[in-house]
C-alpha cells in the first residue's frame, strides 16, 4: 500500500576518507616507488541523490551501468539512420551543459535525426514493468533547448507485447519544455491500467523536422519512475557552482515544478549560508507547472563559502520540505592578486568523490615549485602522473578522467593521490564508481 504519511529518509554519501597525511621533509620519491599506503575503513551510498523522495518509488531506471538496460529498445523508425544516443554530458557553444538527472547516462537525440522527408520518428521502449497498482504514476524526465521549437513527445502504452503495432494506449502527449540544460518531470496516471504488467514507449515525433526547421532541436530524456511520488519537485537537487573572484557572482538555475492536479504555494526558501541566495523566497505553482529559480553564489573574501543547502517549504501533503545542496568547486575564490600568494601548502579533496567518469582536484601553493601531483591504487602501485614541473604559487586545479599513463580506462576503486611540491607533500584518497 503506498504511505501517504510524511515519513523523512536520507540518504548520506558517507565518506570515511582519509584527511591530508603530511609526509615528513624530504623532497620527492624517486620515479617507481610504491606509495606507502595505510588501508582504511569506508564507507559509501551509491550516488543516487543525497535526499530520498517520498511517497513509494516500485521500479526506476535511471541508466546507471549498461546502455541501453536489458529489454530496453531504442528504435530508429523513420529510417534516417540515426537516433536516440546514449550521453554522459553535453556541452552547447551557447554556454549551457546537460548532465544526468539521475544515474551515470541520459538519452539525447539532436534535431537533424530526421529522414529525407523531413521526418522524426524515434522510440524508447522499455522492458516489461511490474504489475501496475491502483494510485501507481509512471515518472520520467525530460528537456529541450527553449521553447521556441515544439519538440513533442509521445507517450504510450501496451498491455501485450512491446512491438510498435502493440502501443494503442495513449497516455499523453506534450511539448518538452526548456531552456537548454534544464531537465523537468512529467508523469501519467496508471490507474486505469492497474492489473496489468505493461510495457511504456516515449515516441519522438515530427512531420517537418532536421535541419534547418523551424520545428525541431535537441531533447533529451531520463530517470524512469512506476510508483507515487510528491507533486512538487526540484531538479537538480545539488548544484556545483564553479570558483568565482571576490566581488562578482555566479548565478545557477534549478527547475520547481507541481505535477498534482492542485495549485500548490512555495511559502519559504532558507539558506544555510547567507553567500548563497535566491531570487525570490514564494511561489505559486499552478498544476502540471513549473518555474526557473535564480540561485547566486557571492564569495566573502575572508571566508568564502564551500557548501550550503537551500530548504523550500511548501504546502504539498506528501513532502512538505525540499532540500537542494550547494557546494563550490575549488576554493571559492579567483583573482587573488598575485601580491598575496596563499599562506600555504594545501590540497583539498577532489571533487566529486565518489566520481564517475571524471573528477577534479585542486591544490595551492605557497610559493614557486618544482611539482608532481601522481595517482596511486591501493597497492601502492602509481597509475599517472597527472602534473610534473614548476609551477607558480597560487591555486591550481588538475582534471583527472580515470584513465592510466597509458590513456586505458582504469577499474572502479579507491585510489590515492599524492601532491609533492618542493619539502611538502600531502595524499589524499578518492573511490571511483563505474
Amino acid at each position: 500500500m503506498i504511505c501517504k504519511r510524511p515519513v523523512w529518509v536520507l540518504m548520506i554519501w558517507s565518506l570515511m576518507l582519509m584527511g591530508v597525511a603530511w609526509s615528513q621533509p624530504g623532497g620527492k620519491s624517486p620515479a617507481g616507488e610504491r606509495l606507502d599506503i595505510r588501508s582504511e575503513a569506508y564507507e559509501w551510498a551509491p550516488p543516487r541523490g543525497q535526499i530520498e523522495t517520498l511517497g513509494e518509488i516500485r521500479w526506476e531506471e535511471a541508466f546507471d551501468s549498461l546502455f541501453p538496460p536489458d529489454d530496453w529498445q531504442l528504435i530508429d523508425n523513420d529510417g534516417s539512420g540515426s537516433g536516440w544516443g546514449y550521453r554522459t554530458r553535453v556541452d552547447f557553444v551557447s554556454g549551457f551543459t546537460i548532465l544526468p538527472e539521475a544515474g551515470r547516462w541520459f538519452l539525447f537525440s539532436r534535431f537533424d535525426h530526421a529522414n529525407s522527408q523531413g521526418q522524426i520518428d524515434e522510440w524508447v521502449i522499455s522492458p516489461r514493468l511490474p504489475a501496475i497498482l491502483s494510485n501507481d504514476y509512471l515518472y520520467f524526465y525530460a528537456g529541450a533547448v527553449d521553447g521556441q521549437y515544439p519538440d513533442s513527445f509521445y507517450v504510450y502504452l501496451s498491455t501485450s507485447d512491446s512491438s510498435l503495432s502493440s502501443f494503442n494506449n495513449l497516455l499523453g502527449a506534450f511539448r518538452v519544455s526548456g531552456p537548454g540544460g534544464s531537465w523537468h518531470r512529467y508523469r501519467f496516471d496508471m490507474t486505469p491500467y492497474a492489473g496489468t504488467e505493461p510495457f511504456v514507449a516515449v515516441n519522438y515525433y515530427h512531420e517537418q523536422g532536421g535541419p534547418g526547421s523551424p520545428n525541431s532541436d535537441n531533447v533529451w530524456l531520463d530517470h524512469f519512475i512506476i510508483g507515487e511520488l510528491p507533486d512538487i519537485f526540484v531538479t537538480p537537487d545539488t548544484v556545483v557552482f564553479d570558483t568565482v573572484a571576490y566581488g562578482f557572482a555566479d548565478t545557477l538555475l534549478l527547475t520547481l515544478g507541481n505535477v498534482g492536479v492542485d495549485t500548490l504555494e512555495v511559502n519559504n526558501i532558507v539558506s544555510s549560508n547567507p553567500q548563497f541566495s535566491v531570487d525570490t523566497t514564494r511561489l505559486v505553482l499552478p498544476p502540471n507547472d513549473d518555474k526557473h529559480l535564480a540561485i547566486y553564489y557571492t564569495p566573502d573574501s575572508l571566508n568564502p563559502a564551500q557548501i550550503g543547502t537551500f530548504r523550500i517549504f511548501s504546502d504539498d501533503i506528501v513532502q512538505e520540505v525540499l532540500t537542494v545542496y550547494l557546494s563550490v568547486l575549488g576554493s571559492g575564490l579567483t583573482g587573488i592578486p598575485a601580491a598575496a600568494p596563499p599562506a600555504q601548502f594545501t590540497l583539498a579533496q577532489n571533487y566529486p568523490n565518489p566520481f564517475n567518469p571524471e573528477t577534479v582536484i585542486s591544490y595551492q601553493l605557497s610559493v614557486v615549485e618544482e611539482v608532481e601531483l601522481s595517482i596511486y591504487n591501493v597497492l601502492g602501485q602509481r597509475i599517472i602522473t597527472l602534473v610534473d614541473g614548476r609551477q607558480e604559487a597560487g591555486e591550481h586545479r588538475v582534471r583527472w578522467d580515470g584513465r592510466d599513463q597509458e590513456g586505458r580506462m582504469v577499474s572502479s576503486g579507491i585510489f590515492y593521490y599524492r601532491l609533492t611540491a618542493g619539502r611538502e607533500s600531502g595524499v589524499r584518497k578518492m573511490i571511483l564508481i563505474r
